[in-house]
């Protein structure tokens, strides 16, 4: 992952966070108004990176391998990562990006 700011301005209070999640999850409601219900669930937050701050050159490198969990689909997965400004929760980019299987 790489990531560089375009406005120094902003070094003091921005933050690269990054999110690996999972889809089509579900779970079986036991209590509470949807007793009984079966509800499913995307995009779950399975693992969370950050702050991650930015360096006296404006730039950001970072490389993560995230553990797949047993027995989980790689095509239910997923990264996602922003940029924000952390004094103000402007969130000045972000990204989607499927899973690696990896080799």
């Amino acid at each position: 992952m790489s990531a560089t700011l375009f406005d120094p301005a902003e070094q003091k209070n921005a933050a690269v966070f990054l999110a690996a999640y999972e889809n089509k999850l579900a779970s079986e409601v036991k209590a509470g108004e949807n007793r009984g219900r079966r509800l499913a669930h995307d995009f779950v937050v399975r693992e969370w990176i950050g702050p991650i701050v930015f360096g006296e050159r404006l730039k950001v490198e970072e490389s993560r391998a995230l553990p797949l969990l047993p027995g989980v689909d790689p095509k239910n997965l997923g990264v996602a990562a922003f940029v924000q400004n952390r004094s103000t929760s402007e969130v000045l980019q972000a990204l989607m990006l499927p899973a690696c299987a990896g080799s």
